[in-house]
């Protein structure tokens, strides 16, 4: 061993040298010890040169290196050709440096040279110095939001201070510690750490990068299909819109945090039976905009089911029949269809005047919330409208009857069969007079019309009514008789003479006061032979009709 201190003095041009001359068996081990104890993980490094010119891998196989913690190994033993070692040829005079990275803390190394057979081993050893470990860096966050910040840590020997810095050499410091939290960031940083040995003022001269990804915050999207009313325990289908194509949705029950509903732009909505607000952001992967959109779903109560007048309702062929919902509650509307399901309304209202029907129909209500659009429960309520036979115009007796003044007419109704008769004064319109087939009138003494109409058993009646004329004639005056008393022998004839003042007579004389016994028309009646006193009753007739009172003789 030659000049042992060289190598630990200031200069670090001149060196110990370490020989082992050919054919000698053994080892020289040399020690390097620091003033201070340096953490694991911080690198030794060694410069040497072997200057026989010795320098393949066999001979440095027989030059190791350990490091102790006093006089403890860490048994961290490296050849020098170990793959787990780092040997850098400097050039000029087989001058080497080797990077050796103790496993513990240490505050020594040992150089250990062992003989080789047939060979001269040759070492200068110039000096050994540690070099602090880079960093290397974790972060809570290595992509944020602009506006936010992140934590790095950095992972250094226990013997380093970590300081920070915005660029890769130079600079000053933005931060001295392990733990660094960055202001607020609104665009992509880096970030540099490097190792320092406060004792020695001594940094490790290659700084770690670290880069912080800061994305923009997206803006609010487009809402597509927003704020709306559902019925209770239906869906609603909500519709968003990025403004970019690469951004995503995303759903939420809460304005700020929370779990994502959906990720979906179009996000349908659970079954609601009370109003829920949902809350919908722009999403590039980190960021969420900076505040969510709201949109509120309304949900509608369903209204009570419809209650009608009437579910069932009889009319004529032809005719309108009127539905009609009772107590109709305000803010709902009634919507009337031909169809239980489906289908469109023919009306909405309370009131509804069907169109003019021939056969039997049935409509279907339901009511429908204003607000909402909700239906009632249990589907539409529906009415029935029965369509009743219209019968055919009646036939008559007569169409045409004559009567004397004072008298009544008798008019008859023969057909349609089955039928009833309702008899009026008018054509139509008005009240009936009479019901039945055979109508007698009050005592007349005028001409007048009467009209008759078929009535069904549903209660529809006849289109138009038959008319039957009644035309009433005056009756003549009551006849005057001379003689007024005629008084004749027996077994000898009267002669009567009627006269009247009522022009074209015919005179009609009876043996009884009920003028059913005929015995003579004429003016002059001239009785058979008389053998009793004899009463006779004359008339004038015209046509029908008869003097009001016959005059009776004597």
């Amino acid at each position: 061993m030659n000049n042992p201190d060289n190598a630990v003095d200031n200069d670090t041009t001149n060196f110990a040298n370490i020989q082992i001359p050919v054919g000698v068996a053994g080892d020289v081990s040399y020690n390097l010890t620091f003033p201070t104890l340096a953490a694991a993980g911080d690198t030794v490094k060694l410069r040497f040169a072997t200057p026989s010119g010795l320098l393949d891998a066999t001979a440095l196989g027989r030059i190791e290196i350990t490091s102790f913690n006093g006089n403890v190994s860490n048994n961290d033993t490296r050849a020098l050709n170990s793959a787990l070692l780092r040997v850098e040829l400097l050039g000029g005079g087989n001058q080497q440096v080797v990077l050796f990275r103790p496993t513990g803390a240490y505050n020594r190394i040992q150089l250990r040279v062992r003989s080789l057979v047939g060979a001269l081993m040759n070492v200068n050893v110039y000096y050994a110095n540690r070099i602090l470990a880079a960093p290397t860096i974790t972060a809570s966050d290595s992509t944020i939001c602009a506006g936010s910040t992140t934590v790095l840590t950095a992972t250094a020997s226990d013997s380093a201070t970590v300081r920070w810095y915005a660029q890769a050499t130079g600079g000053t410091p933005v931060f001295t510690g392990k733990v660094f939290t960055t202001p607020v960031l609104n665009a992509t940083t880096t970030y540099y750490a490097e190792s320092y040995r406060a004792s020695t003022n001594c940094p490790n001269p290659v700084r770690t990068a670290f880069t912080v990804n800061v994305l923009q915050i997206p803006p609010s999207p487009a809402i597509i299909a927003g704020d709306t009313t559902i019925c209770a325990g239906n869906n609603a289908i909500l519709r968003a819109r990025p403004s970019d194509p690469s951004l995503t949705i995303r759903w939420f029950a809460a304005a700020t945090g929370g779990t994502p509903l959906s990720l979906d732009s179009v996000f349908t909505t659970p079954a609601l039976t009370a109003n829920t607000t949902y809350y919908v952001e722009a999403f590039n992967g980190v960021c969420g905009s900076a505040t969510r959109t709201s949109v509120t779903v309304t949900v509608s109560t369903a209204p009570p089911a419809p209650v009608l007048e009437a579910d069932s309702v009889g009319i004529c062929a032809g005719a309108n029949a009127t539905l009609r919902v009772t107590a109709p509650v305000a803010g709902v509307v009634y919507r009337w269809y031909t169809t239980l399901t489906g289908g469109t309304p023919v009306f909405e209202g309370n009131t509804f005047i069907t169109p003019a029907l021939n056969g039997t129909t049935i409509y279907y209500v339901e009511a429908i919330r204003s607000t909402g659009g909700c239906p009632n429960a249990g589907g539409r309520v529906s009415a029935t409208v029965t369509v009743g036979t219209t019968p055919a115009a009646p036939t008559v007796e007569n169409t045409t009857v004559s009567t004397c003044s004072g008298t009544s007419a008798n008019l008859r109704a023969t057909g349609p069969a089955g039928a009833t008769f309702r008899w009026y004064t008018q054509q139509s319109g008005g009240t009936p007079v009479f019901t039945g087939s055979e109508f007698i009138t009050a005592p007349l003494d005028s001409s007048v019309s009467y009209y008759v109409e078929a009535v069904a058993a549903g209660g529809c009646a006849s289109a138009t009514r038959t008319a039957v004329q009644v035309n009433v004639s005056e009756r003549p005056a009551v006849p005057e008789v001379t003689p007024g008393n005629a008084s004749v022998c027996v077994g000898t004839s009267a002669v009567l003479t009627a006269t009247s003042t009522t022009p074209g007579v015919e005179f009609r004389w009876y043996s009884d006061a009920g003028l059913t016994n005929l015995v003579f028309t004429g003016a002059v009646f001239t009785t058979p032979a008389l053998g009793a006193n004899a009463t006779y009753y004359v008339v004038a007739a015209s046509d029908q009709c008869t003097s009001a009172t016959p005059v009776r003789l004597p």
